[in-house]
């Protein structure tokens, strides 16, 4: 790894797109290559997976609907893929994931709690994954 780079001192998409960096003239091409910064989806897919096993079973249910759901709006075109998703459309589907659950089912704010912070620490390591991509050198 290479010492005079610092991670909080990352190029943006749009330098590494146009081949500079911060503080650089131009960038070496196999540096700032797009394909670096690009993780292998099973790396990904894998601790998806994980993540979802630590949450409760409420949860596990509850994503699946809502994977289900997505899996019917990804198409080109669908609003998932937005720069700025519609806050009511996404109300919408949440409402149809709600009318789903059992009436009497309750969920504790403890597993509300488990379900962000599974998707915060698969967030987390994702960026982690690609930060640290960056700086392995061909």
């Amino acid at each position: 790894m290479n010492d005079k780079f610092q991670i909080n001192s990352l190029p943006t998409f749009e330098e590494i797109e146009q081949g500079l960096s911060r503080g650089m003239k131009k960038a070496e091409p196999s540096y700032l290559n797009p394909e670096r910064f690009m993780l292998d989806e099973s790396v990904i897919d894998r601790d998806y997976s994980y993540m979802k096993k630590n949450c409760p079973s409420i949860v596990g249910q509850i994503s699946e609907w809502m994977e289900d759901e997505c899996d019917r709006l990804e198409y080109e075109g669908s609003f998932l893929y937005d720069q700025y998703p519609d806050k009511t459309t996404i109300q919408k589907i949440a409402d149809r994931i709600e009318k789903k659950l059992p009436p009497d089912t309750a969920i504790s704010p403890k597993d509300l709690i488990m379900a962000l912070l599974c998707d915060e620490i698969l967030y987390r390591r994702c960026r982690y994954y690609r930060k640290k991509k960056m700086f392995e050198h061909d």
